[in-house]
């Protein structure tokens, strides 16, 4: 019986880990084929400027801190523009205010209002569409999968042995520049989906740096990505 029940719990372990190595592998697949659509396609950066709050201030006599909060999101979004102009080079980006998500999710492009770098309405910017994904600065939220990816050799009282290693994506509730699907929904690892940010309104210096960071973990990965054997065995 000892037998038995010992034998049924290494196949259920085994078969658990077969699963969660699979789930993984579908993952890696899945990321790949972002990569090299979002290399070929473009990305809409969703900005904000707090007019909820702004004008719910200025419902209540509130102007100075109206005023504040609409300075300070305007040079938060110049400057997240900026930065991206400067530091991002892997695909063509285009910025849009929030309220137009919808009309991106629904795919009405003519609807939508495309920003210049004052952040401006320009008639003129048309993206040329094949395939998209957007992102925007928010919070990441929680990715808590976990997946067997191997084996690794540790060192135990009983000397070298051969333990499972598994991965899972970062937890939920901090500031970063995020990576989402045409439908705004977060992408997951192994796609480099997300830069920390550490604060809600980093200086131009800093959102230079995360993007620059962005930027070079995406091309990373795509080069990763075409010469590896991974997509190919997908198919």
């Amino acid at each position: 019986m000892k037998r038995l029940l010992f034998v049924l719990t290494i196949l259920i372990s085994f078969n658990s880990k077969a699963q969660l190595g699979e789930e993984y592998r579908n993952r890696r697949i899945r990321s790949s084929y972002q990569i090299l659509d979002l290399k070929k396609g473009v990305l809409f950066f969703r900005i904000r400027h707090n007019q909820r709050e702004i004008d719910y201030l200025r419902k209540y006599n509130r102007e100075d801190e109206a005023n504040k909060l609409e300075r300070q999101r305007r040079s938060l979004n110049k400057r997240i523009m900026h930065a991206f102009k400067e530091n991002f080079d892997f695909c063509e980006v285009y910025f849009f205010y929030s309220e137009y998500s919808k009309n991106l999710r629904l795919r009405q492009f003519d609807s939508i209002q495309f920003l210049d770098s004052t952040l401006t309405y320009d008639p003129s910017i048309t993206p040329s569409i094949d395939c998209f994904f957007t992102a925007e600065m928010g919070t990441v939220k929680a990715d808590t999968a976990k997946f067997f990816d191997g084996y690794a050799v540790h060192e135990t009282e009983r000397g070298l042995e051969k333990k499972p290693t598994y991965v899972k994506g970062p937890d939920a509730g901090f500031k970063a520049i995020t990576i989402m699907s045409d439908q705004f929904i977060q992408l997951v690892h192994p796609f480099p989906y997300y830069v920390r940010s550490y604060r809600a309104n980093p200086n131009q210096k800093r959102l230079l740096w995360y993007v620059k960071k962005l930027n070079i973990a995406l091309n990373d990965y795509y080069d990763k990505v075409k010469t590896s054997s991974v997509v190919i065995a997908g198919n």
